[in-house]
């Protein structure tokens, strides 16, 4: 008898043992399970930051392209009306030279040796309605009596014939004008 119970005994304990070693493997294999699962999940999530990153950097490569794109064109079309403003000057200042020069001799008294040889360059500083504001040589003509005589011609002249046009003012604000 006691013997059948020593060998009931330790078989119980072999069954426990081996069903305390299934319990162990089932653990493992849950851990195993779980873990694989965290793994798994976090690939996920580093998956979808990096979409994300991706997606983030082109949207800001578009608006970079786009900010870019509208700069370019506001240039151009800044240097497209700063064009047609210096034709529309150039233009008025075809226009209006001769009727200036025509003035200017109208006031100029002639130097004592004559009006031949007297060509000096002279910055003219205008006020809006056309007035004379400062006349300089800032080319001589290399008589003093001829450079003289053209600065107060052309302070006399004033107000001189300029376009009313207010935006064409910046272009006749100072004329450097040669004098022939």
């Amino acid at each position: 008898k006691k013997e059948a119970a020593l060998k009931k005994a330790e078989e119980k304990k072999k069954a426990e043992a081996k069903k305390k070693a299934a319990d162990d493997k089932k653990k493992a294999e849950a851990k195993k399970k779980v873990a694989a699962e965290k793994k798994k999940k976090e690939a996920e999530r580093k998956k979808k930051l990096a979409e994300e990153k991706k997606r983030k950097a082109a949207a800001e490569k578009k608006r970079k392209t786009e900010a870019e794109r509208k700069r370019k064109e506001g240039e151009m079309k800044k240097q497209m009306e700063a064009k047609a403003r210096a034709a529309r000057a150039s233009q008025a200042m075809s226009k209006y030279v001769p009727r200036i020069q025509q003035k200017v001799e109208g006031n100029w008294a002639y130097p004592p040796r004559g009006p031949e040889g007297c060509n000096p360059t002279v910055r003219v500083s205008l006020a809006p309605d056309g007035k004379v504001l400062k006349a300089k040589i800032v080319k001589s003509s290399g008589d003093p009596y001829c450079d003289s005589s053209v600065e107060k011609a052309f302070l006399k002249a004033s107000p001189i014939p300029i376009p009313l046009d207010p935006e064409l003012y910046s272009e006749f604000r100072t004329i450097d004008f040669p004098f022939r």
